[in-house]
C-alpha cells in the first residue's frame, strides 16, 4: 500500500517526547515530511492553519486547556485536514467524542511501528479517495447546476425533494418540499389522467419515463412541461429515489398548434381550408355511418368575383371573400363545418339535419344575411351567392369528393336558373354614385343596338343603367346611343356611358358568342323612359 501513497507533509501533535520522536522516525522512514511537532492544542491549531499539512497525527490527551479532540474540531471549522487520533483510552465516551469530529482513524497506545504505518497509510489512502470523490461530486454539481431546466431528486417514500439544482431553486423549490406541491400546487400526489404520477409509473415499470404535465410557475400561470423521470436503485435493487428533469415546452406546443392550424386554416378568411375541411368532413361521415344520421353538403360560389377583381382590384376581391366568410359564420350553427376550398368557392357540411327543412332554413338565413350586408356594408358592389346542396345518406355512403361534385353541379344549376352570377354590377364611380335603383332581369328576347358597336343583349336594367352581353369588348368611358327593343314593345332610345367592360366567365351559348360583359350608366333619362323601363 505504501507504493500507492506519495510523500506527504504530516504534523505530529504529541506531548510525550519519546513517543513523538518515535513517530517522526517512522514517518521519515516512510518518505514523508514532518512539518512540526506540537505539544499543546493551541500551537497545534495555530500551525495547522498556517502550514496546512496533508495529515495530522493528534494525541487526544494534551496538556493545557485544549485537548486533541477540541483542537481537531477548531481546525476542522477552518480547514479540511484529515486527522488520525493517538489515544491511551478507548472507552465508549471517548469514542463518541472522536466520531463527532469525523477522523480518518485512530490508534491506541501502546502501538508498534507496523500498526502506526498501517494507520497512516489507510488514512492517507482514504483521504485521497475522498478528495477524488469530492472533486467528482463538485464537477457533477457544477454540471447539474449548469442545466437550464429544473433537476431534482425525489424520495419515493414521501415524495420530498432531496436535491435540487439552481434552476429548480430559482423556481422556489427547497428540500423537504413535496414534488406535487412544488410543481402542481397540490396537497396530494397526482392521480388523474392529465397528470399521471411519474413516481408511480416508474415504480410500476422500473424504467425511465417521459410524460407531459401541466405545471404552474411562481405567478400561478400554467405551463406545459415535459417531465423526464429516472429511477435510482439501492444496493438491494429497490427504487429508493427518482430523478426528475423538467423541460418547459409551452412555446413549442404553442408553435405546434399554430403550425397545425396553419396547415388546415385559410389565412385570408380564417375558415378551414380544403385540407382541414376534408379531414373534418371524413370524420363526420364516419360518425354518420355509425349513428345512421344523414348529413348535408352546401357548395357555394361567390358570383362575379372576376369582375370585382378586374374592375376594383384584388384587394377589394379579398374584402369580398372575407365578407362572404363572415356572412356564412353568422348564418350557420356552431356545429356546422364551413371552409373556403378554392378561390371563390366555399363548402359547408351541416352536421345536424334532424330539424325539419333545416337545409332550406339555413340557405334562407344565408340569403337574408347577404341582403342585410349589402344594405349596410357600403361596398361598390353587391355580394351574391350561388348555392348547391347534396345529401349524405349513411345507408349508401359515398366519398367527400362525390358529395362535393354533386353539390357543385346543383350550384351551377342554381347559377343558371337565377342568373345570380351575372347580377353583380360594378359601378366604378365614387360611392355616392353607387347603384340604388331596383334592377329588372330581362327575358332572352331583350336586345339593344348601340350606334357604334351594333347589337347587344341586355341582361338586367334599371333606371340608372344596364348590364349587357356583347360579342366584342366596349370601350370604357365611351358614350353610346342605345336603342332598346323589348319584346312586344316599342323602341326606347337613350344615351349611356360604359363604366366597365370585361370578358364574361362563360359564353352565352349562342351562335353570336356574346362572350363579353359591360356595364352602361345612363346619362339621361326622361320620365317617359323611366315609365317604359318600369313596365319592361
Amino acid at each position: 500500500m505504501g507504493n500507492m501513497i506519495n510523500s506527504k507533509r504530516i504534523m505530529i501533535v504529541e506531548d510525550e517526547g519519546i513517543t513523538a520522536l518515535r513517530i517522526e522516525n517512522v514517518l521519515t522512514a516512510m518518505g514523508h515530511t514532518v512539518t512540526s511537532v506540537e505539544v499543546n492544542g493551541r500551537d497545534a491549531i495555530k500551525h495547522a492553519l498556517t502550514e496546512k499539512p496533508d495529515l495530522i497525527l493528534m494525541d487526544i490527551g494534551l496538556a493545557g486547556d485544549i485537548d486533541g479532540i477540541e483542537a481537531s474540531r477548531q481546525i476542522g471549522s477552518h480547514i479540511d485536514i484529515p486527522v488520525v487520533y493517538i489515544t491511551a483510552f478507548a472507552d465508549e465516551k471517548i469514542l463518541d467524542q472522536i466520531r463527532a469530529t469525523e477522523p480518518f482513524g485512530y490508534i491506541c497506545k501502546p502501538f508498534n511501528d507496523h500498526e502506526l504505518r498501517m494507520a497512516i497509510e489507510i488514512a492517507l489512502f482514504k483521504n485521497t479517495m475522498e478528495s477524488q470523490l469530492k472533486k467528482q461530486n463538485e464537477l457533477l454539481n457544477i454540471i447539474i447546476d449548469s442545466l437550464t431546466h429544473p433537476f431534482y431528486v425525489i424520495n419515493v417514500a414521501d415524495y420530498t425533494i432531496k436535491y435540487a439544482n439552481s434552476a429548480a431553486r430559482v423556481s422556489g423549490v427547497s428540500e423537504e418540499t413535496t414534488c406535487y406541491a412544488f410543481t402542481h400546487n397540490r396537497s396530494e400526489p397526482c392521480n388523474d389522467d392529465e397528470h399521471p404520477c411519474v413516481i408511480e409509473e416508474i415504480l410500476k415499470t422500473r424504467r425511465s419515463i417521459c410524460l407531459e404535465h401541466i405545471h404552474y410557475d411562481n405567478d400561478g400561470n400554467p405551463r406545459t412541461i415535459e417531465v423526464h423521470g429516472y429511477p435510482i436503485f439501492d444496493s438491494k435493487g429497490n427504487i429508493s429515489r427518482v430523478i426528475e428533469y423538467n423541460i418547459d415546452i409551452t412555446e413549442r406546443k404553442h408553435m405546434e398548434k399554430q403550425l397545425k392550424s396553419a396547415a388546415i386554416t385559410d389565412p385570408l378568411t380564417g375558415l378551414f381550408n380544403r385540407r382541414g375541411f376534408f379531414t373534418l368532413a371524413e370524420q363526420q361521415c364516419k360518425l354518420s355511418d355509425r349513428n345512421k344520421r344523414a348529413l348535408s353538403m352546401l357548395y357555394i360560389d361567390l358570383d362575379g368575383m372576376k369582375n370585382i377583381n378586374d374592375e376594383l382590384g384584388h384587394k377589394e376581391g379579398d374584402h369580398a371573400l372575407i365578407d362572404t366568410s363572415h356572412i356564412l359564420k353568422k348564418s350557420l350553427r356552431e356545429a356546422d363545418i364551413v371552409a373556403r376550398i378554392g378561390g371563390d368557392e366555399f363548402a359547408v357540411l351541416l352536421t345536424d339535419t334532424s330539424e325539419p327543412d333545416i337545409d332550406k332554413v339555413i340557405i334562407a338565413n344565408i340569403h337574408n344575411t347577404i341582403v342585410k350586408h349589402n344594405e349596410t356594408a357600403g361596398r361598390r358592389y353587391e355580394l351574391m351567392l350561388s348555392i348547391g346542396i347534396s345529401c349524405y345518406d349513411p345507408t349508401f355512403p359515398c366519398s367527400i369528393d362525390d358529395l362535393l361534385q354533386k353539390a357543385d353541379e346543383l350550384m351551377y344549376e342554381d347559377k343558371k336558373l337565377h342568373k345570380l352570377q351575372k347580377n353583380v354590377s360594378l359601378i366604378t364611380e365614387e360611392k355616392s354614385d353607387r347603384r340604388i335603383y331596383k334592377r329588372f332581369m330581362t327575358s332572352d328576347e331583350c336586345w339593344a343596338e348601340l350606334d357604334i358597336s351594333g347589337r347587344v343583349k341586355i341582361q338586367d336594367i334599371s333606371i340608372g343603367g344596364a348590364r349587357v352581353s356583347t360579342p366584342l369588348p366596349l370601350d370604357k368611358g365611351t358614350i353610346y346611343i342605345i336603342t332598346i327593343t323589348p319584346s312586344k314593345r316599342e323602341e326606347i332610345s337613350l344615351s349611356g356611358i360604359v363604366v366597365w367592360s370585361s370578358p364574361s366567365e362563360y359564353a352565352e351559348g349562342n351562335a353570336e358568342n356574346f362572350s363579353y360583359m359591360a356595364g352602361i350608366k345612363f346619362t339621361e333619362m326622361s320620365e317617359t323612359l323611366k315609365r317604359s323601363i318600369n313596365i319592361l
